[in-house]
């Protein structure tokens, strides 16, 4: 007996409608966050020369890094240990002990030497935790600056507690977190803290941009500071709890962290409010969403509030968004664009805190505005295991024409190097095998010669290298030639500069035997050239007569030869004479050869250091 077939009831279709619907809506969002976590993502590495990866000496966990004055400045915790123990950014609230103890750095680097130069504190005590910082000039000081920083110190209440044994008793907030401002002088080696700032809008502070001295935006980045539903913040692109705050002072002076200011609410309605950065125009804000991988171009309003203008989406967490302006844009190579690093696998975060083998990946991106779109490509990627997380990348620009300089001088200098020196390998030995009268027509042609090319290959080597020394420097040091507050770097092209030029002064020793080989030539009819020997000169003219183009002919037109031998046969003890000063010319100019060398091989260190 045939079955008769079952009718889908209006309930099964409803639920079916649902489940499809449901299915349709969420599909696209989790898309999202399992793409920007990186839950499916493979680390890469990108291929970079030993050489060209640098590690800065004494900058361990810096969250973020500012270029301002031509220098890098950041703020760093100089040890993982109190980060993994203590560390609001991350939820990490259970150790407010070694907090208290922890006393983190702010650092000076040298993008051109790679050396960090750590600052030394003037008037300030107490932790000193850090997180996202700003810097920007000071008005009334040409070589001074203002340094904003985030400082987690922990709500001395909560420690208390701990310090009293009753940690699990605490109910308020752990960290009391505040901003720092501090002014530096550039090429100075401290800060001088000007005042704290705190505030209940300050809740879980993350990073900053300062309009001036005495007005910044700060991030919230969370709305819940630990547990459960800070990781559900995370997730849930919905989660829109963050905001951002302005704060405008009104005494500068004062020594109470609560009061002398304003504080209100700029900007609310963004997931994970992250890293801020300066945009294209002084009212142009970045606000990074690291959980989202949007990054909000925005402007400030005359209210100070902030008002969303577009997102740039991307494909991973972003953090701390640095504007590039490309300093050497022209024609159709304009590389400015927004910078941003963040982590590639981000959902792997939360388990990696503590651990210290834990590998974090990491990924630079840049967005340009391009026909009206921003395009995305990828700078940068490491899989964590040389690079353990980033939260921040700078871009900085090299000259094209310093490069060309750099190359031209040390060229010119290795080549006129290896031209010296073949005379004194090569050339001389093979007249000195030859009788007087053959060789010194040739050593005199030599000589026409190369008084024009070393010395305008010397020229040129030093002026090249005094450039590089000098675009090389501090900015804001002074003169090149106060050789103690230079960069090793300059201080090295200068080195350079020296030997490239030390040919000129030490041409001046071998004089006597040149014009010593130039008197006898002539004592033997010989001339300059083939050409200058169809001019009636005279066999007793002096060398300097010679060197003048005396009965020679003008010098500069003459393009011929050498001439072949001298109107008169020299004898064997003129032979002789003249392979003595042969071999005297021989070591002198071999020493010329060393000096300039030196100096393209030094120059060659600089420039690849």
């Amino acid at each position: 007996m045939a079955s008769k077939p079952s009718a889908v009831g209006p309930k099964a279709l409803v639920l079916s409608a649902l489940t499809i619907g449901l299915g349709v809506f969420l599909a696209r969002p989790i898309n999202r966050v399992t793409t920007v976590l990186g839950f499916f993502r493979t680390p890469s590495s990108t291929v970079v020369s030993d050489a060209d990866f640098i590690t800065i000496d004494d900058t361990i966990v810096c969250e973020d890094v500012h270029l301002h004055s031509g220098l890098l400045y950041t703020a760093c915790e100089d040890s993982y240990a109190p980060r993994f123990s203590w560390f609001p950014g991350l939820g990490v609230l259970h150790d407010p002990l070694t907090a208290s103890k922890s006393r983190g750095s702010i650092h000076v680097i040298d993008p051109k030497t790679f050396k960090s130069k750590r600052l030394e504190f003037e008037g300030f005590e107490g932790p000193f935790i850090t997180h996202g910082i700003d810097v920007i000039a000071d008005p009334k000081d040409k070589d001074g600056v203002y340094i904003f920083a985030v400082n987690h110190v922990p709500n001395p209440e909560y420690l208390q507690h701990v310090v009293d044994g009753k940690k699990d008793e605490f109910g308020g907030n752990k960290a009391a977190s505040q901003v720092e401002i501090f002014h530096h002088r550039v090429g100075s080696s401290s800060v001088k803290y000007i005042r704290s700032i705190s505030h209940p809008l300050i809740q879980t502070p993350n990073d900053i941009v300062a309009l001036s001295p005495t007005s910044f935006y700060i991030t919230n980045d969370h709305h819940y500071r630990e547990g459960l539903m800070r990781q559900v913040e995370d997730m849930y692109y919905g989660a829109k709890w963050s905001n951002t705050i302005y704060v405008e002072i009104t005494d500068t002076t004062s020594k109470e962290s609560t009061s002398g200011f304003n504080a209100s609410v700029a900007l609310t309605g963004l997931h994970n409010n992250n890293g801020l950065g300066h945009g294209r125009t002084p009212n142009e804000i970045a606000i990074g969403s690291a959980a989202s991988g949007d990054i909000h171009i925005s402007t400030v309003k005359p209210d100070h509030s902030i008002q969303v203008l577009e997102t740039i989406p991307f494909d991973a967490a972003v953090d701390n968004p640095f504007y590039y302006a490309d300093p050497f844009a022209s024609g159709g190579s304009d590389s400015s664009g927004y910078v941003s690093a963040g982590l590639s696998k981000a959902c792997e975060l939360a388990n990696n805190i503590g651990i210290d083998t834990a590998t974090e990946p990491v990924m630079v991106w840049l967005a340009q505005r391009k026909n009206g779109k921003w395009e995305k490509k990828l700078l940068f990627e490491d899989d964590g295991k040389r690079l353990r997380s980033a939260a921040t990348a700078v871009l900085i620009g090299i000259d094209p024409k310093l490069e060309g300089v750099e190359i031209i001088s040390i060229s010119t200098a290795l080549m006129a190097s290896g031209g010296i020196a073949t005379l004194t390998f090569f050339d001389v030995p093979e007249l000195q095998s030859q009788p007087a009268s053959r060789s010194l027509p040739s050593i005199r042609w030599l000589f026409s010669r190369g008084s024009h090319v070393f010395p305008s290959a010397s020229l040129l080597s030093t002026i090249g290298f005094i450039y590089s020394a000098s675009s090389s420097n501090f900015p804001g040091t002074g003169r090149l030639y106060a050789v103690s507050t230079n960069t090793v770097k300059a201080n090295t092209f200068l080195t350079a500069a020296a030997l490239a030029f030390s040919i000129a002064p030490f041409t001046q020793l071998m004089i006597p035997t040149n014009f010593t080989l130039i008197k006898e030539n002539n004592k033997l009819g010989g001339t300059r050239s083939e050409k200058a020997s169809e001019y009636d000169a005279s066999t007793g003219r002096s060398a300097w007569e010679s060197v003048k183009g005396t009965d020679e002919g003008f010098e500069f037109a003459d393009l011929s030869g050498p001439q072949e031998q001298t109107e008169r046969e020299s004898t064997v003890e003129e032979d002789e004479k003249v392979r003595e000063l042969l071999e005297r010319f021989r070591w002198l100019n071999f020493v010329r050869a060393v000096l300039i060398g030196a100096g393209g091989v030094v120059g060659l260190y600089a420039a690849t250091s």
